[in-house]
């Protein structure tokens, strides 16, 4: 548990090369669910440290696990996330797509973040039922909001979902 602690630690102060070493030999000791969330969370350890093709392998092969659920919806989400932050719209939608079938902690984010995605990879018609499930399901929401201020426009970053992930991805 020391290690993972460390990298808990290390990721708050913005350390995440020495997060992603310390969530690499906490998994390397753990099983089951608890190694799962040590390897995604050494994932989005290595997206902070800019180390972004091995950060996306290792959050893709977490989502691809037959981990816990919610670990592997934030696992897909980052990775489509960072994805998105690198200009590859068509990736993001991709893995977007399976966070689509299941209600999860990442369903509003991931909905909102795929309608731009969608658009961005000229799949409007698509966006377009995605922005309107958006302002159905979550009408009061600041994705929702922020998707009806954005409505027209193509290739922005998603800032309130960068922030959301901060706080839901590790409670």
């Amino acid at each position: 548990r020391i290690p993972f602690a460390l990298g808990q630690y290390r990721f708050a102060v913005g350390a995440y090369q020495a997060a992603a070493g310390d969530f690499q030999r906490a998994a390397d000791g753990l099983s089951g669910v608890a190694k799962e969330e040590a390897l995604c969370r050494r994932g989005a350890a290595l997206l902070g440290a800019g180390l972004t093709e091995e950060g996306i392998s290792q959050l893709k092969d977490v989502a691809g696990r037959k981990a816990d659920r919610p670990v592997r919806a934030r696992a897909r989400f980052l990775a489509a996330q960072a994805e998105w932050k690198r200009g590859k719209a068509g990736r993001a939608a991709r893995l977007l797509e399976g966070l689509m079938k299941e209600e999860n902690d990442f369903t509003l984010p991931a909905l909102a973040l795929y309608t731009r995605a969608l658009r961005s990879s000229g799949r409007e018609t698509e966006a377009e039922r995605r922005f309107n499930e958006l302002l159905e399901r979550y009408p009061e929401s600041g994705e929702a909001e922020e998707a009806r201020r954005t409505h027209f426009l193509k290739g922005e970053t998603e800032t309130g979902i960068e922030y959301f992930v901060q706080i839901a991805s590790f409670r």
